[in-house]
């Protein structure tokens, strides 16, 4: 530990990926975090920052985001004039910038731009764009690469408000291709294991390039989604959405090889709207409370007066009470989210705290009404630490621990992020 911190944080109940300690303090030097713990222990600092109430947390890690501020990640920038996206490799480019951004300001210090299921010259358009800026570096955030969510998708009943017209075969030479035009920033691959032997080949290529090989949207049946298990499948996709097979009868189907394979972390929506809590709960249960909280969250979120937008031959349209999108003509089709990550965790939290039942088990959480600051360890790790582990990041970032990275955002006692730090460098949080 230094003499002389460059920054102490003290007075909010700091999470750690163990415990809650209230009134706590954490310093950081050069960027890092150099102590955690009370505030008689902590060194003296350059800069002193006090809060009275709220909780500190570790930046989260936002595995699945399509965009934000009326930008897209896979086709631009909304005109409010048009009525349409623009997708210039200029304004992809100022997508990636001012999603980071949108999201940053709600505590998302690293993030996964994902792209939807896309023609051709679209998608390699995005792919260049999107890679090209991450590449570039001086974006407002920590974005790692690109989600390759919707190309290698096959059953149509399972497309969700993905375009099967723009489905694609997968294959180890397509994939090098894409990857070629994102400059090699993609970091993430969904893939449907209902292709077969191609899906289990393009899998193993993948986990060979240290590239996350995820599965979801899928029709598959247990055999074959255990097939891309065994292969190297680590991660559900919007697990419960998009959606994919299941069936109560023995084996069960791809939702069943998922649940039962401690290899596979599951993305979860937690908005209340793509999940029952209850079954969220009771997901979590299963998987001994490991998950990735994801915001899958769209364009329109954070732009005032837009309530309808379309791209990729789809139509979302915003829901009545403002709260979710769903595909125009469809009460249960969904079409992304207007989810941030800090509403993500305040909403596991409240459901933890009013003691939501599972609907097989009850809340994974002891004790089993926990406090507000108890039921916020377990969130963190869901909003940081796990997605963290997924990227094979854990040891540089995704909680308050001596030497990671001093990504940090404090939430007030609604659990709004209201001040963000990157790297111990405080950014505009856009808070009161």
């Amino acid at each position: 530990m230094p003499s002389k911190a460059d920054l102490l944080v003290t007075g909010a109940t700091v999470i750690t990926p163990e415990v809650a300690i209230s009134g706590g303090a954490v310093a950081v030097s050069a960027g890092k975090i150099c102590y955690v713990g009370v505030p008689a222990g902590a060194p003296a600092a350059a800069r002193t920052v006090e809060f009275e109430d709220g909780y500190l947390l570790p930046g989260f890690v936002d595995l699945h985001c399509h965009g934000g501020g009326g930008c897209d990640a896979t086709f631009g920038r909304y005109d409010p004039e048009t009525r349409a996206f623009s997708p210039t490799e200029r304004n992809l480019a100022a997508a990636a910038r001012e999603i980071a951004s949108v999201h940053l300001a709600r505590g998302t210090t690293t993030i996964c731009l994902a792209t939807c299921a896309a023609a051709e010259p679209d998608l390699l358009r995005a792919l260049s764009a999107v890679g090209g800026a991450v590449e570039a570096g001086g974006l407002p955030s920590r974005v790692l690469g690109i989600n390759l969510e919707g190309t290698y998708l096959k059953t149509p009943a399972f497309a969700g408000a993905q375009n099967p017209e723009n489905f694609r075969t997968p294959s180890p030479a397509d994939f090098d291709r894409l990857n070629a035009a994102a400059r090699g920033r993609i970091r993430i691959v969904n893939v449907a294991p209902e292709h077969g032997p191609a899906a289990v080949e393009l899998v193993r290529h993948l986990v060979a390039r240290k590239v996350v090989a995820a599965s979801g949207h899928t029709g598959a049946d247990f055999a074959e989604m255990q097939a891309c298990i065994d292969a190297g499948v680590t991660l559900a996709v919007h697990f419960s959405n998009g959606p994919s097979a299941t069936s109560f009868k023995p084996p069960g189907m791809a939702m069943e090889a998922m649940l039962g394979d401690r290899r596979v972390t599951l993305e979860l929506i937690a908005d209340g709207y793509h999940i029952n809590p209850r079954y969220l709960l009771s997901f979590l249960a299963a998987k001994g409370f490991r998950g990735a909280l994801i915001t899958d969250a769209m364009a329109p979120l954070g732009l005032e007066g837009v309530t309808s937008f379309a791209f990729g031959g789809k139509t979302g349209q915003l829901s009545a009470d403002g709260g979710v999108l769903r595909l125009a003509g469809s009460a249960t089709v969904l079409f992304g989210s207007v989810l941030t990550m800090d509403r993500a965790v305040a909403n596991l939290v409240k459901w933890l705290v009013d003691g939501v039942p599972g609907m097989y088990q009850n809340a994974p959480v002891i004790p089993d009404r926990p406090m507000k600051e108890e039921a916020l360890v377990p969130a963190s790790r869901l909003a940081s630490g796990h997605p963290a582990e997924v990227l094979g990041l854990r040891d540089r970032l995704g909680a308050i621990e001596q030497h990671l990275l001093a990504d940090l955002v404090w939430l007030d006692e609604d659990l709004a992020a209201r001040r963000v730090w990157l790297e111990g460098r405080e950014v505009d949080s856009g808070g009161d």
